[in-house]
């Protein structure tokens, strides 16, 4: 059985081969894949460190605005921050003095909520059949 700490500590342990295969995976793209037409250029408002910088983009900007200036509504049929949910931004602009700005926060956030998440998805499959059926994949 792979309950308790030797559990959690087991899909930490995956949880960061996947973490890390995804960082690389985006580093490469953002550093040497043609750039979308969405996003054409690197993000020339991203403060963070270069290897950061391919999380840092779609809705990374909305959340870096709000977490630095609060949400403001713009009118209707215009595109505001007012669609985002304020946990993440809250804890974005918590985190940002202990790490210097509010986008090394945001991917500080993501990185450790992503951990907790799957700690706790396996704590509660593991919860129903057994500990061990929480590592199996049946089809």
């Amino acid at each position: 059985m792979m309950g308790g700490v030797d559990g959690r500590l087991r899909v930490l342990r995956w949880w960061a081969v996947v973490a890390g295969v995804l960082f690389v995976v985006v580093w490469f793209g953002a550093t040497y894949l043609p750039r979308n037409a969405w996003y054409p250029q690197p993000a020339s408002l991203f403060e963070g460190p270069a290897w950061l910088e391919g999380w840092f983009r779609y809705d990374g900007g909305w959340y870096d605005f709000i977490a630095r200036d609060g949400y403001q509504y713009r009118g209707e049929g215009v595109q505001s921050e007012v669609a985002f949910f304020p946990t993440y931004p809250i804890l974005m602009w918590l985190v940002a003095p202990l790490v210097g700005s509010t986008q090394t926060a945001g991917s500080l956030v993501t990185l450790v909520a992503g951990a907790v998440a799957v700690v706790l998805f396996h704590r509660w499959v593991a919860d129903r059949p057994d500990a061990a059926t929480a590592w199996a994949v049946q089809p």
